[in-house]
This record gives C-alpha cells, structure tokens and sequence, in this order.
C-alpha cells in the first residue's frame, strides 16, 4: 500500500436526495478508474457501497461508506452518503471529514 501526503489526498462527500444516482456514481468512478473490473447495479446486489444486506434488501444507502482508489498519483477518498433524512446524522458525519463535495439531482 503506498503511502500519501496530505497533499495528494481528496476526501469528496456525495449529496443528494434518495434515488439520485450517487452509489451508481461511485460504482461509475471506480470502475473509470480501474479500481474495479465492473459496474455493481443497485437493483441486483453488487455495488461496492451498498454492502450490507439491509442496504441491499431495500435497495438504498442506509449508512455512509468511504470507498478509496487512487487516480493520477492521488488517492480519491468518496463518501457515499444516505439520501434519506432519516439518516442525518450520517450526513453530517461525512460532510466533517469532506473537502468538496458532488451534487448528484436526479434531473426527472
């Protein structure tokens, strides 16, 4: 495992409400990164974030996951945050260790 120095390192939140696409972005990122051979999909069970079986059982984030890989010399810390209010306080955790955060809306 390499070693980083602070400056090399991004710690990014992802926000939005449920159902806005950001465990499929993490999933997407990963795998644009080589971090992984494949995409997970919510629906079947497989994404890297959503790990546990409650997670999977209903289909959204019940729990923040940090997921790493590095890119470009740099290791990518992504938060993947719940989307349901009901899970604030995961937010909040997640958004204290955040440098900068992405914003995913579901545009329909």
């Amino acid at each position: 495992m390499a070693n980083f120095e602070a400056k090399d390192i991004r710690n990014i939140i992802l926000l939005g409400h449920s159902g806005s696409g950001k465990t499929t972005l993490v999933e997407a990122l990963l795998h644009g990164a080589g971090a992984i051979p494949r995409m997970g999909n919510i629906n079947d069970g497989t994404t890297i974030s959503d790990y546990n079986d409650d997670e999977k059982d209903k289909r959204h984030s019940a729990s923040s996951s940090l997921i790493s890989f590095t890119y470009n010399s740099k290791k990518i810390n992504l938060i993947d945050i719940p989307g349901y209010t009901d899970f604030v306080g995961e937010m909040i955790g997640g958004l204290r260790a955040a440098d900068v955060c992405i914003v995913a809306v579901n545009a329909t």
